[in-house]
Order: C-alpha cells, then structure tokens, then sequence
C-alpha cells in the first residue's frame, strides 16, 4: 500500500471518528437533560389536528409522550411498537404522539398521509412552535417520556426504544 493511500486512509478514518463522535456525543447530552426531567411535572401546549391548542395538563392518568416525526427513520422504525402498545394500553395510558413540526417543513397533511399510508392509529398532536420539545430538553427525536397518574416524569429514553423497554416503563407507570 502506497504512503499516500495510507494517508487518505487515516484521514478517512479521522473523519469518521470525529463525525460518530460527535451523534455519541449529542445522545449523551439529550440523554443527560432528559434524565434532568425526572420526577418533574411539566405542562406545555401542543396543538391537535384542528390546529386547537390542548395543554399537557388536560390529561389525567399515566402518560406516555413520544417526540417523533416523518423524515426521521429511527422514529419510523418504532412506530409499530408504539402502536402495538397503544393497541395494548391504549384504555389505561394516556399516549401523546407529538410530532415536531417546527423542525422540518412538514405540514399536518403530510402527516396525516403517512399514518393513514402506514395504517397508525394512535392520537397525534403537533408541536408547531417548539414550545413542547423545549419543555422537555428534547435535542434530538424520538425521544420518548413516561409520566405517572401523579403527572410526574418517571422514565425518559432518547431514541428509537426496543418494544421490551416500552412495554416494561409502561407496566412501571401503571
């Protein structure tokens, strides 16, 4: 091997490096404030379908809040655990699928069309202002909260969570 493929090699492998450290770096962090959020009560507005404001606080009971959207493939490749659960669930615990508008350029429609396109079920609301993922720390999606009947943040997990997880926070809030 040539010196200077060596050379392109280890600046390759540099990069590559600096760029994984950087997502593991970012994971931590969301990781880290949403952890922050524990036994916290929160209460923030979001918006559903018709474009009315509803508060967090108009639900009563054990909650399960998923930050999500369409253009995100870690939150795509949950979704069918998180509407398993909610077919499951969905009588016990409140489920609040709040995707984050404010971050991309999607619409309600554009929305709506992938879940009726996937066949989801589940009750989604919108964040078009930024104000919801704020509240929670929320730096990168899916990010996932698990509250009790008392209101108060119990779990928290960045990421596309593993159906076992799911299933296990949700029996712990119950």
């Amino acid at each position: 091997m040539s010196k200077k493929l060596k050379s392109i090699l280890l600046w390759v492998l540099c990069i590559a490096l600096a760029v994984s450290s950087v997502f593991v770096i970012k994971h931590v962090i969301a990781t880290t404030q949403n952890g922050n959020l524990k036994n916290k009560q929160l209460d923030f507005a979001f918006q559903d379908e018709r474009r009315q404001t509803v508060q967090l606080s108009s639900f009563s009971g054990p909650t399960v809040i998923n930050f999500w959207a369409i253009w995100c493939p870690p939150c795509r490749n949950e979704l069918p655990a998180l509407q398993d659960a909610y077919d499951e669930y969905g009588d016990e615990v409140n489920f609040l699928f709040i995707n984050t508008l404010s971050w991309h350029d999607d619409s309600v429609t554009d929305v709506k069309l992938f879940l009726e396109k996937n066949g989801y079920t589940f009750p989604t609301y919108y964040d078009v202002t930024g104000e919801a993922a704020e509240a929670c720390g929320a730096t990168s999606i899916p990010l996932t909260l698990f509250m009790d009947s008392n209101g108060k943040v119990v779990h928290t997990y960045s990421g596309a969570i593993p159906k076992a997880t799911l299933n296990a926070f949700i029996k712990d809030i119950l």
